[in-house]
């Protein structure tokens, strides 16, 4: 399984890859394990507010959180 971004601006990366890497890395690491969607969804939404915080604190200069 493979995952390309190159074509955007480093300020962009980020927004476009938060939410996909966790959906790609479930289904690469649990191929056996099948996920309804309800129970990623909220899985997916508690990664993302940890991912928002340590987003915020590092890399300020770079990304701004998205209204929720």
């Amino acid at each position: 399984m493979q995952f390309c971004s190159w074509e955007n601006e480093e300020k962009h990366q980020i927004d476009l890859l938060h939410l996909r890497v966790p959906a790609m890395a479930e289904r690469a690491w649990n191929e056996r394990r099948q996920v309804d969607w309800p129970i990623f969804a909220r899985m997916l939404e508690q990664l993302d507010r940890k991912t928002i915080k340590l987003l915020e604190k590092g890399l300020s200069t770079y990304w701004t959180a998205p209204s929720l």
